[in-house]
Formats: C-alpha cells, structure tokens, sequence
C-alpha cells in the first residue's frame, strides 16, 4: 500500500513537472516591458547622461551668438592740473560702444556644437540600449534560476520518494543498502545544488533592483515563461540595422563630423576679426569756443593681426587635421568591430537554436521516456536502482540545460538588439 501511494506521488510530481515545462505564459504579458521602463525612468546614470546631453544642447546657441558689445564710459581730455571739463575744448564726457563681429565663424562655431550636442545625444542613446539590454539580460538569468531551483525542487522530491522506495525493498530483503545510501547522497547534492541556485538568483536580483535604482533586497517575481521565437532578420540585414542605427557608430560619426568642422575653422582664424566702435562725447558750452560747446561723434573699425600664424594659427591647422584624421580611422575601426560582434553574436544565435531544438525534439523526450521505463522496470525488479536514479539525474540535467540554452539565447538577442540599437523581437 506504502509502495503504491509513492509511485502514485512520483508520477503526480513527473507529470507535473512535464506540464510545467511545456507552458506558454498567458499571464502578465509585458512583465519585461514594464521593468524596462521603470529602468529607464528611474536609473540615476541615464539621468545624468540626459542632463548632460541637454546640457550640449543649451551650447548650440551660445556658440552661434556674437561677442557681448562693450559699452564705454570716461572722461576725455582733462587738464592734468584741475580735472575740470569747461577749460578745455576738447574736454567731455564720453560714452562709447563696440561690437566684435568673427568674420566667417559663428556659423562653423554653431555647426561644431551642434554636432558634439548630437554626439551627446547618441552617447545617451547607448546607454539607454545598454540599460534596456541589461534589463532584459538580468530578467531572463533570473527566470533561468527560478526555473532551475523549481526544477531541482522537484527533482529532490522525487528523489526523496526513490529514496523511501529503496528503503522500503531493502528492508523486505529485495534491495540493496547501498541504494538507499545512493540516494540520500543524491538527495544531499541536490539540496547543495538549490543553495547554489539560491545565492545566484539573489545576486540576478540585485544586479536588476540596481538597474531599477532599487534597494537590492528587494524581492522580484519573474512570471513570463521563457519560449524560442524566431529571429526573421539574416546576418546581412543585422550589419546594415548596426549600421544605421547603432548610436556608438552614429556617436563617432557626429564627433569626426565635429573634428572636420573644428578644421574649417582653424583654416578660417588666418582671417582677421573685425570689432566696430563709435564715441559720443558729451562737451561743456563755452563762450570762447570755437565748436560752441557742440558735442563730437567717433566712429572707428578695428582688425585683429594674425602676424604670429606659423606658430598659432599653422599649428591649429595641423592639429585639427590630425584629429578629423584619427576620427576617420577610430571610425571605421568602430565599424569593423560592430560587424564583427554583430556576426559573433548571429551565430551564436544558430548555435543555440540548434542546441535549444536538439533538448525539445530528441533529447528531453527520449531522457523522460528513458526514465518512466526504468521507473516502471523498477517497480518490478527488471531495473536497477542506479540505473533509474542516473535516468532521474539525466533528466534534471537536460531539463537545466535546456532553460539555460532558452535563457542565453535569449540574452544574446538582447545583446544583439544593443549592438543593432532597434527591438528585433
């Protein structure tokens, strides 16, 4: 009767544990969504990173602006003995303006911030990909250590009921000792197993509360079941999405864009500035003199002289030059390597569908079929008890390992959604 109710409870517990693993969730659909936007709202170093792009954007109109005029006031002409205004005729006060106006620079000067501002802005954008990515990576680790220690979990149970099966044979003389210690071995390892579990979910927790600027105690529920979709873009498409949207690339683009601007410019300081200016002097009437107290106007106009361009102007020329050159080359190295990640990570991609296709059509079935016969060989003495417990063991391994496949494949998609800057899902 005791060996009836225990195969009854193995065979509650394996079925279970099948109709598990084939779910599809239907319940909290855009779980992962609503984490991501949280991350984005609440994780401190986006916000810095928006600030400072906003920062750069306040500059674009700065740089575009002229000089501040310059207002002058004084007194003109005095004589040294008295400081008195009405003993001389060209005594007065005077009031003046200037305005320096860069000749064919304001317009590059606005062009080269508006450029960094975008650079800024793509750097943003990476980071918002990067936390995004990181967001999605972390909820899929812990939906695989969920499932691992459920799995485990369920396996200890069972375990356990194999366990008070051998006993039950050795005790009525139809098994062996060493069966019974065999698996309260395997029972003990697997409890060493879901401790490791554990401290690995709790970690995935925290690198996520962090993520969401939580405390990371804090306790997350991971409801989504992991599934394999289907990736409908091939390696050639990927390199062209990275390569239209990839903020790092967009990023370099804008800063030599920049250097190149920054060039012209240099050229364009051999060019002399112009600063206008005009006087009023406000004079003191006297009877004897000749203008009648009438007041004066000056007008003037003014030219910087770049005579030391050799060594300032030529120097600045060169050293622009070089860096909208080291651009280009950092450029293209950046370009190179996206691709090359890019291609990393497509195949890696197949590797893993492979893998994760091998688990749900040969392996997994083929590893449960094994274990039900030896179950029932066992029930009846045809079957070994090592040879049923390694079935069990095999079981849980291939049930681990496929989740662990499903969950890095899923990883890699959001790494590759990263590198490409666009949801491919």
């Amino acid at each position: 009767m005791q060996r009836k109710r225990t195969k009854t409870r193995i065979r509650i517990i394996w079925l279970t544990s099948i109709i598990w693993l084939g779910l599809v969730s239907l319940t909290s659909a855009g779980e992962l969504d609503q984490l991501v936007k949280q991350a984005l709202e609440a994780n401190p170093d986006l916000k810095s990173a928006e600030a400072r792009y906003k920062a750069f954007q306040a500059k674009i109109p700065q740089a575009g602006a002229l000089p501040d005029p310059i207002f002058m006031f004084g007194y003109a002409n005095l004589p040294r003995t008295t400081l008195a205004l009405d003993q001389m005729e060209m005594s007065g006060i005077e009031l003046g303006l200037s305005q320096e106006i860069p000749f064919l620079k304001l317009g590059l000067m606005k062009k080269f911030a508006r450029l960094m501002s975008e650079r800024e802005r793509q750097d943003y954008n990476s980071l918002k990909n990067y936390i995004t990515s990181q967001v999605k990576q972390n909820y899929y680790e812990l939906s695989f250590w969920l499932r691992s220690i459920q799995i485990t979990y369920q396996n200890k149970l069972l375990l356990e009921d194999l366990a008070k099966i051998a006993s039950v044979k050795y005790s009525v003389g139809e098994g062996l000792q060493q069966d019974v210690l065999k698996a309260q071995v395997e029972v003990s390892m697997l409890l060493d197993k879901l401790l490791m579990l554990e401290e690995q979910k709790e970690a995935t927790e925290a690198r996520l509360n962090i993520l969401l600027n939580r405390s990371p105690q804090e306790s997350l529920s991971v409801t989504e079941e992991l599934s394999l979709v289907d990736l409908k873009v091939n390696e050639s498409e990927l390199h062209q999405l990275a390569l239209e949207s990839n903020p790092e690339l967009s990023a370099m683009q804008a800063m030599v864009s920049a250097f190149q601007t920054e060039h012209k410019l240099a050229k364009r300081e051999y060019l002399p500035d112009l600063d206008l200016g005009a006087t009023y002097m406000i004079r003191k009437n006297r009877a004897e003199d000749m203008l009648r107290g009438e007041d004066l106007l000056t007008f003037r106009a003014a030219l910087n002289l770049p005579l030391y361009f050799w060594s300032r102007q030529s120097k600045k020329v060169s050293e622009t030059r070089y860096l909208w050159q080291s651009g280009q080359e950092k450029l293209q190295d950046t370009s190179n390597r996206v691709k090359y990640q890019v291609s990393e990570m497509f195949y890696q991609l197949r590797k893993t569908t492979s893998q994760i296709e091998l688990y749900q059509r040969a392996l997994l079935p083929q590893a449960r079929q094994s274990l039900e016969s030896a179950r029932s060989g066992y029930q009846v003495n045809k079957v070994d008890f090592l040879t049923l417990l390694d079935n069990q063991v095999t079981v849980l391994n291939y049930e681990i390992a496929y989740y662990q496949a499903l969950s890095g494949y899923l990883k890699t998609i959001a790494q590759l959604e990263e590198m490409v800057g666009k949801p491919l899902l």
